[in-house]
């Protein structure tokens, strides 16, 4: 496997003993914390990835311990544990038609399946009701990632020493295409666009690539980083990609027009006291959560005309190596090498002293006057939909 920083790598020292789940109900610091968080305990190692699902209701993770767990957001208790592979678990996505339901006060799910790929050099797609392998498929490398196409019907993955990246038939599990001619050194993530008509991956080759899976051709290649590109994030309309870096740098790429073409990326720099190694948008493309070396959870305005971190989260105890954000924007889980998931209630955030006066002095937004037509400016603490006829002619009513 190609040189990895050695900051961000697990010794066997570091294995941690499970600790229980958190009783039903409880919230760390209820009664102090602005932000109330819970800790989801249970991996003894690592945990690569998190996941909402079932509209927000379920969390999926994964872990360098070789196991895939499911858990209630409500409560935060475990809902099952599933051993899937002999070495570490590098990630598990799951499909966008899962449900679970409760009927009769008996949990069933229906349908679940989820991907998990791990450095057994195995890609396995699961049915979480049995746990029982639907099918199993060797890798060429150890795998470093993988994902589930929306439309549920094409799984991929990527590895280090190959450099390939595998498109699967999520129903039989054939081997569709390798692509190996994106990179020339490990694939440190991939991930589907909303649309499912191409992917994006990262490397440790500090760039990241668009490739078509209409014409199985790599359209755009991304360069801007100075170090180990981590992860990347399409937002829900695919005007925007984020991407991550170890250089403490994050970039915004409008890859709709090719504006970064003659402008470059929107930078947001030193996001972190240390190498980024997760980012993802909110599903109306407003947000940007962003995580990090520095055991750091960073949430991100991106609706005016400048990136602005309005929030910062502190708590876990080592790097922060995977993030999601609820489609309702009120929750965040976060993955850490400590172990732990932590989900953070954060639907009161606005309300927050320091967010909203920092807010309130910054200006961020242009709009149109619905009235006059001409432009003017509102603070990041206004709402678009609150605000759309400019001070002057509000003066005259």
């Amino acid at each position: 496997m190609d040189e990895i920083d050695p900051l961000g790598v697990e010794s066997d020292e570091e294995k941690r003993t499970p600790t229980p789940t958190i009783p039903d109900g409880g919230w760390e610091n209820e009664a102090l914390a602005q932000v109330r968080v819970r800790s989801l305990r249970g991996h003894t190692q690592t945990v690569t990835t998190c996941q909402f699902f079932d509209k927000d209701e379920r969390i999926i993770s994964s872990s360098w311990d070789g196991t895939v767990g499911i858990w209630s957001t409500e409560t935060g208790n475990n809902i099952c544990w599933i051993r899937c592979h002999s070495n570490r678990c590098s990630g598990a996505r799951i499909s966008s038609d899962a449900i679970i339901k409760d009927i009769f006060s008996c949990l069933t799910l229906d349908g679940q399946k989820f991907v998990s790929g791990g450095w057994d050099k195995r890609v396995k797609l699961i049915d979480v009701e049995s746990s029982a392998i639907l099918w199993e498929k060797a890798n060429r490398g150890v795998v470093t990632a993988c994902d589930y196409s929306s439309d549920d019907k094409t799984i991929v993955s990527v590895s280090d020493i190959s450099h390939l990246v595998s498109l699967w038939d999520e129903r039989s599990g054939d081997l569709i295409k390798e692509i190996g001619d994106l990179h020339n050194t490990t694939v440190t993530s991939v991930t589907f666009s909303p649309m499912s008509d191409r992917i994006a991956t990262t490397s440790m080759d500090k760039t990241c690539k668009l490739y078509d899976l209409r014409t199985f051709k790599k359209t755009v290649t991304l360069e801007g980083h100075s170090n180990i590109v981590s992860c990347a994030s399409f937002s829900q309309d695919e005007r925007h990609l984020a991407t991550s870096s170890w250089d403490k740098n994050v970039c915004v790429w409008d890859v709709s027009t090719g504006q970064y073409r003659l402008q470059g990326p929107e930078k947001i720099e030193k996001a972190h006291q240390g190498s980024v190694s997760c980012c993802k948008f909110s599903d109306d493309g407003l947000l940007l959560v962003t995580g990090g070396y520095d055991s750091g959870v960073c949430v991100w305005d991106t609706e005016g005309e400048q990136i602005l971190q309005s929030l910062r989260l502190q708590g876990h105890g080592d790097w922060v190596e995977c993030i999601d954000i609820s489609s309702d924007k009120d929750f965040l889980i976060s993955g850490s090498k400590d172990c732990t998931i932590r989900l953070w209630n954060v639907e009161d955030s606005d309300s927050i002293p320091i967010v909203l006066e920092s807010k309130k002095a910054i200006v961020g937004k242009m709009l149109q006057c619905s009235r006059c037509g001409k432009p003017f400016s509102i603070a990041q603490v206004q709402s678009k939909s609150e605000v759309d006829i400019c001070v002057f002619c509000r003066l005259q009513e």
